[in-house]
């Protein structure tokens, strides 16, 4: 407890520290009245809501995600204010809540504060996690209450996951594929050892996907009855390869620091580089390219990594190569997940990094059936990955 103490209060330093010049940095590039990206709509929406919770506005708000996140911005709006700089004080408050989560996750799974300081910092450090951190976005806090299903999961704490997995699933639809991993993991295990707590724990992700389950019924689809849904969901479900290009490839782009650290690991089999070589051929085919919505309304990347590759060098032709080489760099990482996950299973040993493996492997079945591909929506799969990373070489902790 006192090792903890001391690691917490040096990371709380940390993260203090390197807000504030978030903040100076981010107030001098845009201040407190001046909108950043999709800032307005989303403040639109909040006051909305400000001025009237009610079912209609639940039913047919103009967004596509779950509504937990404009209603707690609302309230707090309620409290403090609509304009930018008091919502924007919240966002900088659910950042400060999540990274402090995450340190203590990371520093009970694996038992060491350097690993626990330096896995965060690596977080905080992600480019939209910046700017989720001080601008009005919805994504931090299903990022908040995936962290604490895993931390809840971990413990063996059903009802907690249950609750966490519920309130991630009402701020972001696409957590579903921590829901399905959670559950998968406590099938297989219950299958195996029999034990009751993993039909509390499997009773748990079921009442998590209630709340949403009721919204879908009340929408009468996937997302609001609204004008945005007509306008980005007129072609159905369906899934989109390209997308699982990007985010393969977006595995090395926002990870290459823990990927260098674990190079020996990673890299050293060559029949993971004559795997990824083989799988690469995906990629060809199925090349990143910015989606149908996006083209739509005349966005052609698909996130910053993109439109800095663009402005480097304005070359279709780099842009492809640059994501194919970060396609290639990335397979042995997900190839060692996969080997892993089959590894474990083959041993019955139902650890916490089996559940990691399962959550990571359904991040990349899952998520190519959204409707928009978007580096972003890659960030909550990145807890879990630094996580998984941090524990890779060590023994994992026992699920309780």
């Amino acid at each position: 407890m006192i090792q903890y103490r001391k690691a917490l209060i040096l990371f709380l330093t940390f993260v203090i520290l390197f807000e504030l010049m978030v903040i100076a940095v981010g107030t001098a590039a845009r201040p407190s009245w001046s909108h950043w990206g999709d800032e307005w709509h989303f403040q639109n929406t909040i006051k909305r809501f400000g001025e009237e919770i009610s079912l209609y506005n639940l039913k047919h708000y103009e967004e596509m995600s779950t509504p937990l996140p404009f209603l707690a911005y609302a309230l707090w709006g309620r409290l403090f204010g609509f304009e930018l700089f008091p919502l924007r004080t919240f966002s900088l408050l659910v950042a400060l809540i999540t990274y402090l989560l995450f340190h203590r996750l990371l520093f009970v799974a694996s038992g060491s504060a350097a690993s626990a300081f330096w896995g965060s910092a690596l977080l905080i450090g992600q480019p939209y996690m910046i700017g989720f951190s001080i601008f009005i976005y919805t994504d931090m806090l299903a990022i908040l209450f995936l962290i604490s299903a895993c931390l809840a999961h971990m413990k063996g704490r059903a009802t907690w996951m249950g609750v966490s997995l519920a309130l991630a699933l009402l701020c972001r639809q696409y957590i579903g594929f921590l829901v399905l991993a959670v559950a998968v993991y406590h099938i297989l295990r219950y299958l195996s050892l029999r034990q009751k707590k993993d039909l509390q724990m499997l009773a748990g992700c079921v009442q998590a996907c209630v709340p949403y389950a009721a919204l879908v019924f009340y929408w009468g689809g996937l997302s609001p009855d609204s004008s945005m849904r007509t306008r980005y969901l007129d072609e159905g479900l369906y899934y989109h390869p390209a997308v699982l290009s990007l985010y393969v490839g977006l595995l090395f782009v926002y990870l290459w620091p823990l990927l260098a650290l674990r190079w020996r690991l990673l890299f050293r089999d060559y029949k993971a580089w004559l795997i990824a070589l083989i799988s690469s051929v995906f990629y060809l085919v199925f090349p990143v390219a910015p989606s149908k919505p996006s083209v739509d309304v005349g966005i052609f990347t698909v996130g910053l990594f993109h439109r800095a590759l663009r402005f480097v060098w304005n070359d279709e032709t780099f842009v492809q190569v640059v994501f194919y080489v970060s396609f290639v760099l990335a397979f042995p990482v997900l190839a060692c997940v996969v080997h892993s996950l089959v590894q474990k299973l083959r041993a019955r040993r139902f650890d916490f990094a089996l559940m990691l493996d399962l959550s990571i492997v359904s991040f990349f079945i899952v998520m190519p059936f959204s409707y928009l591909g978007w580096e972003k929506y890659f960030l909550p799969v990145v807890p879990l990955v630094i996580l998984r990373l941090v524990l890779s070489g060590t023994r994992a902790p026992a699920v309780r």
